[in-house]
């Protein structure tokens, strides 16, 4: 209460000195309604002006909601500024409100705000000179329902010397004492004005440009090497268009809100230290509230020119312009600490100025400024390219100038601007053609080519123009010349369309499977043949419209045996028929049943023989990504491959096969369920986050969570955002990835993870599906061990400023799960390997992970049999098979060979074995002839499978 009570009294004290003029009575103030009052002034010299004006506006207004209203008063002479507007919230009242230049801030009362605040414009604008005498208006605006109120009361007060803007940062003037007992004046003097000197740096641009074809890249320096800071703030003084509005205010789609910006200068007083200091007004600058930065519009300008006679280089002709139209006023470099970069009028290299160093702002928001012997730069990525369109090879220079507006007041304006000699060598660039519609057409019909711009046009048919319309069939290309070099274009081919055509289009699946899961995102996209320049296509799902025109159609409700189909309409004329109908996709659903093993003898037999090779192969119905563990006698072996081989099986031996797989079907782990969503201006749980240009975003989800919804383990195919209603500023995320990675975290902490990431979606530029969940299927499914948390890692970088984010559904995490980075404009270029963090919190976007979980199961089992050792029967001698003799020990094979026998024929060198009776080989048995030598088959030899 000791606050308010200092406020009355200095109320009361400047009134009693002050000529009022006043309205009462009862105004009703309806709804989303406006009232006015007069308030008659008369009697008052014909001008006001600092020395006598304005200082006070006292309401008295009974209102059920404050925030409501928006006040403003209007002088006789067309002068308007807001009162108050959006403030006290849901507060009751303004009884004895006093507004001035003079007072304290809302924010630091309560309502019903008896006293003296600070208005939300310059009441000290209407001290302008104009004449007071006549009717002022009041106008008390409700912008809401349903509270309402009464206008009880108004008066203005003017007195000798009315307040200025105060020193309240962030309302107006910055504050402080400002002391520099070491500081000079330029010459010699005594007392003068501590003025800046903004310059041109040749240094800067000379060694940091770059070109590539069209454009040219250029990085721009602004010394300052004048005896005072370039010292700028903005004060509480905005406008969208010619409209002055609170500097919180989001202007239409289109208009910039513009800060007023005034230039501080500073002076040296001769016997001080203290500087006297005095501001002037600098234009209005572009102002971003949701950022708090002021950029100073056209701050340099430069331009690509060819040399003429005249020494200002700023007369020459321009060839290309480029303007980096939004900088802050900071001190990035020293002078003394770049050679060359700082440079005097005549030539000489600057490293200390006069008061080097002298200032109180810099940096980039509502308060900078440059210091004496300091320079700002804009890098190449910072600044926006030169286009360099019909510009050939050759020499020019780049004209840098700095401040071209003259909107801030230095010492000297004619030395603000730089001439740096350029050499221009991949500018002769080929032209590429542009067809204006299909390069298909009937007879009687045409398509216009159009060049991309160049600096003359030669088409093959020896037309001259951008652009040429054909009315045949055949090749086409344009050329041009940039002195002696001729580009030629890739050639473009017309054709017509032959009698008796029709209109064809065929469908065939780009993203998901047939045959597939229940609920499984399948993409559809249908080609269309002599489908004409305006297409139109429609879906239909066993003969009923689906989708949208397009040629498109994207789906999860598909059932088994649903049939798919698209009908093409072509607007070509002269077809037969325009109007097909594609092949049918007939669906197959199945449903996600956990996997089976099935092994069985790929290679060999069973029943066996010891030593002989088997192969056994393991099929894993209903399951993906299999893994293998084989097994003998319940032990360990082969490797985890689908095949086992092995020589080594004894008799009994029981062969089986574990397996581990994802379930051919995936289901949905939902994280956050929330109805709420994020404000457009927040980037904190946000999944499309572009309240800013670039950014990156970390969320944490712990195993805890997806094991409480059944998951194990698995392939995590997908990822779902839901985004609510608001649609984001830039609309598309260019760059929009999405990283993976398992990690043993269990909660954020202020800072990016960097485990080993696995991409699984983009790079792509984004546009989202507002009211819907978005999907992303992954390029790579990623494997989750069911053990460890999951950190997805989201990022873009449009490199432009921000306004706006998506909203989506968010939810809160028991713990911290999330950090994120943000930036605007090239700074952000590295979003996706940003460190720094911006912010976090347990706020996360509603999330749906398809997961395919994993299962573990035994195939059958196969027992071995292996039969014992076959005997061996070896012909040693000459002559017929029937002779005990010719075999060794003198032992002949029985007629019928039984299993793992075996016959080796291996007669005298240079004689033969003559098989002169009926021998039989049973299956598992075999007969062996030696390599050159001779058997001869007289009897029956039969030998079985």
């Amino acid at each position: 209460m000791r606050i308010f009570t200092t406020i009355v009294l200095l109320t009361l004290s400047i009134f009693a000195k002050a000529q009022t003029f006043s309205w009462s009575g009862n105004e009703h103030i309806a709804d989303m309604s406006t009232v006015t009052v007069p308030i008659n002034v008369t009697g008052l010299g014909n001008a006001i002006n600092s020395t006598f004006g304005v200082a006070h506006i006292c309401l008295y207004i009974e209102h059920s909601y404050d925030a409501d209203l928006t006040i403003t008063l209007q002088s006789p002479s067309g002068t308007l500024v807001t009162l108050l507007t959006n403030t006290g919230g849901a507060g009751n009242n303004f009884t004895g409100t006093c507004l001035g230049m003079d007072g304290v801030s809302f924010l630091i009362a309560q309502p019903p705000y008896t006293g003296l605040f600070f208005p939300a414009g310059e009441i000290n604008s209407f001290n302008n000179g104009q004449n007071p005498n006549g009717t002022w208006t009041l106008s008390v605006t409700d912008v809401s329902a349903p509270d309402t109120g009464t206008l009880l009361s108004a008066s203005i007060e003017f007195t000798n010397n009315p307040p200025l803007q105060p020193g309240v940062p962030g309302l107006g003037a910055p504050v402080g004492t400002y002391l520099c007992g070491t500081c000079t004046c330029p010459e010699g003097q005594a007392g003068c004005d501590l003025l800046p000197d903004m310059t041109a740096s040749y240094k800067e641009i000379n060694q940091n440009h770059t070109e590539e074809p069209g454009v040219l890249y250029i990085s721009n320096a602004t010394p300052n090497i004048g005896s005072g800071p370039l010292d700028i703030f903005g004060i509480d003084s905005c406008f969208c268009g010619g409209t002055h509005v609170p500097c919180n205010t989001v202007c239409p789609t289109g208009i910039q809100l513009t800060h007023v910006v005034k230039q501080r200068i500073y002076q040296k007083v001769p016997g001080k230290d203290t500087l006297n200091y005095y501001d002037r007004f600098a234009g209005t600058m572009t102002f971003h509230p949701q950022h708090g930065h002021i950029h100073v519009d056209n701050w340099a300008n430069y331009t690509l020119r060819t040399a003429t006679s005249n020494p200002d280089a700023r007369t020459w002709p321009i060839i290309a312009t480029g303007t980096k139209q939004s900088f802050c006023l900071v001190n990035l470099g020293n002078c003394a600490n770049n050679p060359g970069e700082c440079v005097a009028n005549d030539g000489s290299t600057v490293l200390t100025v006069p008061n080097s160093n002298l200032g109180w702002h810099t940096g980039c928001n509502l308060n900078q400024g440059i210091y004496p012997g300091m320079y700002d730069v804009y890098s190449q990525n910072l600044n926006d390219p030169m286009p360099l369109l019909n510009v050939c090879n050759g020499n020019y220079y780049i004209v840098s100038i700095t401040d071209p507006d003259n909107q801030f007041l230095e010492s000297d304006k004619e030395n603000n601007w730089i001439a740096v000699p350029i050499t221009l060598t991949q500018q002769n660039v080929t032209p590429v053609i542009t067809p204006g519609g299909s390069t298909v057409f009937c007879p009687g019909g045409s398509v216009t080519l159009t060049s991309s711009p160049a600096t003359n046009y030669l088409w093959s048919t020896g037309e001259t123009t951008q652009s040429i319309t054909v009315t045949t069939a055949g090749t086409y290309t344009v050329s041009s010349n940039c002195g002696a070099a001729l580009m030629t274009s890739q050639p473009i081919t017309t054709s017509l369309i032959p009698a008796n055509s029709t209109a064809d289009v065929a469908v065939a699946i780009t993203s998901g499977d047939n045959p597939t899961c229940p609920g499984s995102y399948i993409e559809f996209h249908a080609t269309a043949y002599n489908g004409g320049s305006n297409p139109v296509y429609q879906w239909k799902v066993n003969g009923n419209n689906v989708g949208t025109n397009s040629p498109v159609y994207a789906t999860n409700t598909l059932t088994d045996g649903q049939v798919v189909t698209c009908t093409l309409t072509s607007n070509i004329s002269c077809l037969v028929n325009p109007v097909v109908t594609s092949a049918p996709i007939t669906m197959t659903v199945i449903s996600g049943s956990t996997p089976t093993g099935v092994i069985s003898i790929s290679n060999g037999t069973n029943p066996t023989c010891p030593g002989s090779s088997v192969t056994f192969t393991a099929n894993v119905p209903g399951g993906t990504n299999p893994s293998y563990q084989w097994k003998v006698n319940g032990s360990n072996v082969g490797t985890n491959s689908n095949t086992y081989t092995t020589t080594t099986l004894t008799n009994g031996q029981q062969v089986s096969c574990v397996i581990t797989a994802n379930n051919s079907c995936s289901g949905s782990a939902i994280i956050g369920t929330s109805t709420t969503v994020n404000d457009y201006r927040s980037d904190n749980g946000v999944a499309y986050p572009t309240y800013y240009g670039n950014g990156r975003q970390q969320y944490l989800i712990s195993a805890a969570e997806l094991n409480a919804q059944g998951f194990v383990s698995g392939k995590i195919n997908s990822i779902s955002f839901n985004v609510a209603g608001g649609i984001g500023d830039p609309s598309t995320l260019n760059g929009y990835t999405i990283k993976i990675a398992q990690v043993a975290n269990t909660a954020l902490a202020g800072a990016f993870l960097a485990p080993a990431f696995t991409t699984v979606f983009g790079p792509v530029n984004y546009t989202p599906t507002l009211n819907s969940w978005n999907r992303h299927q992954f390029s790579t499914p990623f494997d989750w061990d069911g053990t460890s948390s999951v950190l997805i890692d989201i990022c873009f970088s449009n490199q432009v400023y921000g306004n706006a984010a998506y909203t989506n559904y968010q939810s809160d995490a028991a713990f911290t799960a999330n950090v994120f980075y943000q930036a605007d404009l090239q700074p952000g270029a590295g979003a996706c390997t940003a460190t720094t963090v911006s912010g976090g919190g347990t706020k996360r976007p509603n999330m749906k992970l398809d997961i395919a979980p994993k299962s573990t199961v035994t195939s059958n089992i196969i027992t071995m049999t292996v039969n014992p050792s076959g005997n061996t029967y070896t012909f040693t001698g000459s002559g017929n098979w029937n002779v005990a003799s010719n075999w060794a020990n003198n032992t002949i094979p029985p007629s019928t060979l039984g299993p793992c026998g075996e016959i080796i024929v291996d007669p005298v060198s240079g004689n033969e074995c003559i098989l002169n009776v009926q021998q039989t080989v049973m299956s598992g048995a075999k007969i062996t002839v030696k390599g050159n030598k001779k058997f001869r088959v007289m009897g029956n030899l039969t030998i079985i499978q």
